[in-house]
């Protein structure tokens, strides 16, 4: 189904209310809402963007708009770079964890996904502490939750010396 500019999925396909928005249109940091609750991880997204070797993780609730500032933060660093610097979800299929360190410039999204899947958590991490070795930035989005802690997050990441992480 078609509606108005967005991308809406059939009754069959179950999507993410943020796949449906970031899909709608290329986005800026002018089109999201600098609220008290969000200033940190867009200044987070804003360094990623603006620096080389920066790492960042946003951290927050589902549906309080971590998607939103992911695809912003690739769409600038796309033009920025010269070059696609696509929004990876570490929950879909085709993400190949073990290749994530391969990249230059990395935005990832749904990381807690990984969790509770022991071979897939261990990849991630060691692809995340390689690009840290290398210097490579990289931006990811965590969703906190009741099975999900800010714990979970740096376990995750390693050594979380190199990291800016942020609330939303």
């Amino acid at each position: 189904m078609r509606m108005e500019g967005i991308n809406a999925p059939s009754l069959g396909e179950a999507r993410c209310l943020s796949d449906v928005l970031c899909a709608s249109a290329p986005l800026t940091f002018s089109e999201i809402a600098p609220l008290a609750s969000n200033v940190r991880a867009i200044e987070a997204a804003l360094q990623f963007v603006a620096g080389t070797g920066v790492s960042a993780a946003i951290v927050g609730p589902s549906g309080w708009g971590k998607s939103r500032i992911l695809a912003a933060a690739g769409a600038v660093a796309t033009r920025l770079q010269g070059m696609p610097v696509p929004l990876h979800s570490a929950d879909a299929p085709e993400c190949d964890l073990a290749r994530l360190d391969e990249t230059p410039v990395l935005v990832l999204d749904d990381s807690q996904s990984v969790l509770p899947h022991p071979r897939r958590r261990l990849a991630l991490r060691r692809a995340l502490e390689s690009r840290q070795r290398r210097g490579r930035s990289t931006l990811l989005a965590f969703t906190a939750s009741h099975g999900c802690t800010l714990r979970d997050l740096r376990d995750l990441l390693g050594s979380s010396r190199g990291w800016t992480i942020a609330s939303i």
